[in-house]
Formats: C-alpha cells, sequence, structure tokens
C-alpha cells in the first residue's frame, strides 16, 4: 500500500524556516558577546584567547607563572 503525500503549505513552511532562521540570529548575535564577556574575565587572562588554549597534541597549556597579568 502507498500513501499519497499531500504537499505542505507554504504558510506553514515559511512558519519552520523563520523559526530556523531565528534560532540562527540569535546564536550569531550571542556568541560574540559572551566570547568578548569571557574575553574580560581575570579568570581566562591567562590564556589571552581561546585558541591558544590547546596544544597541536591536544593538550592543555597550563598558565606559566611567568606570563604578566594585567
Amino acid at each position: 500500500m502507498q500513501s499519497k503525500s499531500k504537499p505542505m503549505p507554504s504558510k506553514e513552511m515559511h512558519r519552520y524556516v523563520l523559526l530556523m532562521l531565528g534560532v540562527f540570529v540569535l546564536f550569531t548575535i550571542s556568541f560574540p558577546i559572551a566570547f568578548f564577556r569571557v574575553s574580560k574575565e581575570k579568570k581566562f587572562a591567562e590564556y589571552n584567547s581561546h585558541l591558544k588554549s590547546l596544544t597541536v597534541e591536544g593538550n592543555s597549556i597550563k598558565p606559566s607563572s611567568a606570563t604578566p597579568t594585567k
């Protein structure tokens, strides 16, 4: 038995597309804000950037005492 599939009405499809677009826009806006806030934390000041927190081998870099803190 083969069931016939009805095409989805365009208004209903627009609702899903706009919902997904809204989630993407919220993520896109909130990520730089969160990144900026974390970069200002003194707790993470020794790392200087999220890109420098891992070595090539994937091991975490321990903050050295020689690194000047502001």
